[in-house]
């Protein structure tokens, strides 16, 4: 089993990585700056031949096709893609009088397009995976009806509604080829963006998206699920 997983030097990323390393599973992780992810070059040593680092930056085009080429120099097909690198403008809550629009255009190139951005690059490979994933990391602050904080992350919050969009169209437009595409809510997971407070740990998050990954088919194309593989109805 192959599968790539970006955002993959900390949080859901880097659990995600260990999680899937237990499958005995060809894992590439895809980060921005390899060479500043200690744990990652840990992992690699204690997992050699299972473990490869590349770089990526999922907001660039440039940087996204070079990671396309350097994981098609490890493995002839790619079974999952798990599109999980994400940024989270700060601060966190603010009005709409002083928001500056940036954040909010750099939020969905990196949440919204780089998830389209990744998946376009690498369906030669997903073409010739075995029962082909995409799985996008999403968020619950990116439903459409439930009701947000008077002051809501603006950038984080569109663009991941934008996103779960984005997995329903990719579905459609790619079933035709047996690739499954589906949205994952990871829960509150305490990581830099979920914070201290959040309910459950990045691995506990990890081995649960796991398992319904590894369960995933394309029955399940377009839907956003929980990580228990549940259909979350609230999420449209």
């Amino acid at each position: 089993m192959n599968i790539l997983i970006t955002g993959s030097n900390r949080g859901i990323g880097l659990a995600l990585v260990k999680s899937f390393l237990k499958e005995k599973a060809l894992v590439i992780a895809a980060c921005r700056n390899p060479e500043k992810t200690g744990e990652l070059i840990k992992l690699k040593r204690e997992h050699e031949g299972s473990l490869e680092i590349v770089c990526c930056d999922v907001a660039d085009d440039n940087s996204v096709s070079a990671c396309a080429k350097e994981a098609g120099s490890y493995v002839t097909g790619l079974d999952i893609l798990i599109n999980n690198a994400a940024i989270y403008p700060k601060p966190n809550e603010e009005r709409l009088e002083e928001i500056a629009l940036k954040k909010i255009t750099d939020a969905i190139n990196t949440n919204t397009i780089g998830p389209m951005r990744m998946t376009k690059a690498f369906l030669g490979l997903l073409k010739k995976g075995d029962n082909p994933r995409v799985v996008n990391i999403s968020s619950g602050a990116g439903s459409i009806s439930k009701l947000m904080a008077p002051a809501p992350s603006y950038g984080y919050a569109i663009s991941k509604a934008a996103m779960n969009m984005a997995t329903r169209s990719m579905a459609g437009d790619l079933k035709a080829y047996g690739i499954t595409v589906v949205s994952v809510s990871p829960g509150w997971v305490q990581t830099d963006m979920g914070g201290s407070n959040a309910s459950i740990s990045p691995q506990e998050s990890a081995e649960s998206i796991t398992a319904t990954v590894l369960n995933l088919n394309i029955d399940k194309a377009s839907l956003w699920l929980n990580r228990q593989g549940q259909e979350a109805e609230w999420a449209w």
